[in-house]
C-alpha cells in the first residue's frame, strides 16, 4: 500500500482508501510499475517500454490516454491523485 493505494496483482484490484477502483489491464500494469518506483519519474516512453512488450501496445499517446482515463479514476474525496503529470518529464506516483 502506498498513498493509500493498494493494489493486488493476483486479482488485478485496486483500491484507493479502501474504495475498490476498476481498472483495465493497461492501466493496472502502469499504476503497478509507477506505484514500484514511487517518486521515480517516467517518460510517456519509458512507461510504454516497460509496461508492455508489444509495440502497437506502446506508443506515447496510448500511455497518454491510459494516464488521464487512470487518474480520472482517482478523482473525488478530499485526497488528491497520487498519479501526477512531471511537466515535460512524464509522469510519476507521488508518495507525499
Amino acid at each position: 500500500s502506498v498513498a493509500n493505494v493498494t493494489i493486488d496483482p493476483v486479482k488485478h484490484k485496486v483500491t484507493w482508501h479502501g474504495k475498490e477502483i476498476k481498472v483495465i489491464p493497461q492501466e493496472f500494469q502502469l499504476l503497478e510499475l509507477l506505484m514500484r518506483h514511487k517518486n521515480e519519474v517516467f517518460s510517456h516512453e519509458a512507461l510504454a517500454e516497460r509496461a508492455w512488450s508489444s509495440f502497437s501496445e506502446s506508443s506515447t499517446d496510448t500511455v497518454r490516454v491510459h494516464m488521464y482515463r487512470l487518474r480520472k479514476k482517482f478523482v473525488g474525496g478530499s485526497t488528491e491523485c497520487p498519479l501526477r503529470t512531471v511537466h515535460s518529464r512524464g509522469y510519476v506516483f507521488a508518495d507525499d
